[in-house]
């Protein structure tokens, strides 16, 4: 993928197995507005995010995915 290409921005909820392995509970934000990848990347940086985690069996996931080709009319 290439740092131009257009991304959508996703917060997405995992929860810990009994055999301790992360897994998609099926809950996600996602951001309507697609971005570059550079931008999304930026955005989702740890150094841009407080962080709470005070459950160790939960987690969210800040993630850029490909948006595929724009749907022109």
């Amino acid at each position: 993928m290439n740092i131009t290409d257009a991304v959508i921005f996703v917060i997405s909820l995992w929860g810990k197995t009994a055999a301790g392995e992360w897994t998609y509970i099926g809950n996600q934000y996602v951001h309507q507005k697609p971005m570059t990848l550079a931008e999304c990347t930026e955005f989702i940086a740890p150094r841009n995010w407080g962080r709470f985690t005070e459950n160790e069996y939960y987690k969210i996931e800040l993630a850029c995915y490909h948006a595929g080709p724009r749907n022109e009319t």
